[in-house]
Order: C-alpha cells, then structure tokens, then sequence
C-alpha cells in the first residue's frame, strides 16, 4: 500500500479521511486549494511538500470498466 499523506488542506490540519472528506466538500468545484502532504521516497523516508490543486465537480457515479459504457 503507498500514497500520499495529507497533513492540511488550506492550513487546517487532516487528521483521517472524514476531515478530509469535510474540508474538500466545504470548497466548491473552480477553488484553488493547498495541500500540505508527505510523499514516499521509495528510500523507507518522506519528502514534506505542498501543492495547489484546483478542485473540479464530483461525479454522481464511479464508472465501472466492467460494465458496458461504465
């Protein structure tokens, strides 16, 4: 399992996946938002960074590959 690690969105600190879920949702679709985050080295270390995204809709649905036109 890997990925990254996100400490803060927009300098509030990220504690699990609900307090993530809560600040991205409290944004809305076009805002620029910071995200502070720990990134693998792939050296058992990580690099602290932090980087700007800019948010786009959520979808209704997940497609799913296994389904026709999903």
């Amino acid at each position: 399992m890997g990925g990254d690690i996100i400490e803060a969105v927009d300098g509030k600190a990220i504690a699990s996946s609900e307090d993530l879920a809560n600040e991205i949702g409290a944004h809305k679709p076009g805002q620029t938002i910071t995200i502070k985050l720990r990134r693998a080295t792939g050296k058992g270390a990580y690099k602290q960074m932090s980087v700007q995204v800019t948010l786009g809709s959520r979808p209704n649905s997940i497609p799913n590959p296994n389904t026709p036109g999903g």
